[in-house]
């Protein structure tokens, strides 16, 4: 039998914003600013995403959907002032409905998917003019121009 494990925390990108150079944005009336301290692109850890199939089988990628996630529980403008600056483009969710991969299991074989998704992870101040400096980090997926989450989907023999 063939096992394969992997796990992978890889920074590709990271901006740090100095106090003196702070990123910031305001979504209006609402009165909330977003001042970035960090910014990085970073690849998540391999996550199985398919039962384990077993062949004689031909058999397809699951759909793979992913959605922003906070630190903490936010309301929708507090949302838009935090999004409003970011240095890529916000996107609350992505999935992987365009883009699949088949594969041909032979009989007595087994395997599942695994995919790693792409994140942008932000972190930085929001305040208003009743309250300051709340840290907050949203970690955001990556999506490429088709819609799709960027990541490495892979399928592992076992």
């Amino acid at each position: 039998m063939l096992a394969r494990f992997l796990l992978t925390l890889v920074t590709l990108t990271s901006l740090v914003v100095s106090e003196q150079t702070p990123l910031t944005g305001s979504t209006g009336d609402n009165g909330y600013t977003f001042k970035v301290i960090d910014y990085s692109t970073s690849s998540g850890g391999v996550e199985r995403v398919s039962p384990i199939y077993e062949g004689p089988a031909t058999v397809r990628t699951p759909f793979i959907y992913r959605n922003t996630t906070w630190s903490k529980h936010l309301d929708d403008a507090k949302k838009a002032a935090v999004s409003a600056v970011a240095p890529f483009p916000w996107r609350e969710s992505a999935g992987s409905s365009d883009s699949y991969m088949e594969v041909t299991l032979p009989s007595g074989r087994q395997g599942y998917f695994a995919f790693s998704t792409d994140w942008h992870i932000l972190s930085g101040y929001l305040s208003s003019l009743t309250f300051s400096d709340e840290f907050v980090t949203a970690i955001v997926p990556v999506r490429l121009q088709s819609g799709s989450a960027m990541g490495s989907m892979e399928f592992i023999a076992v």
